[in-house]
């Protein structure tokens, strides 16, 4: 199963935490899970915009934020914790201990997402 959301989009994170109780208590073992992350070029973007909100010159934009300001919430900062959330999962999968990606991402969304998305 694949997941494709972004960090900024609290109805997916509000689907993940919701989801992470049947992973770990029992589909867990039968769905081989791996999240992906939406990124979209920002074109148009002026160059703070890009600065603000994209990587590599507007090639890399969290898709909910490029090309405007949404909340205070650069949208680096967006695909900084994409990545840490693709990096953590990569990680504890191998281990065999997924669950903790699961109890992140319950954590994360219960404690740490302000954005209305």
């Amino acid at each position: 199963m694949q997941m494709w959301y972004s960090a900024s989009n609290k109805t997916a994170l509000d689907f993940i935490s919701k989801f992470s109780g049947y992973m770990v208590s029992s589909l867990g073992e039968y769905i081989n899970f791996s999240p992906h992350f939406v990124t979209m070029p920002c074109i148009n973007c002026t160059p703070e915009q890009k600065r603000k909100h994209c990587y590599d010159d507007g090639k890399y934009c969290s898709p909910l934020i490029a090309g405007k300001e949404v909340a205070d919430w650069p949208g680096t900062e967006v695909l900084d914790e994409d990545l840490r959330e693709y990096c953590l999962h990569k990680k504890v999968k191998a281990e065999g201990k997924e669950y903790k990606w699961w109890d992140y991402m319950s954590y994360i969304n219960a404690n740490c997402t302000e954005l209305d998305t």
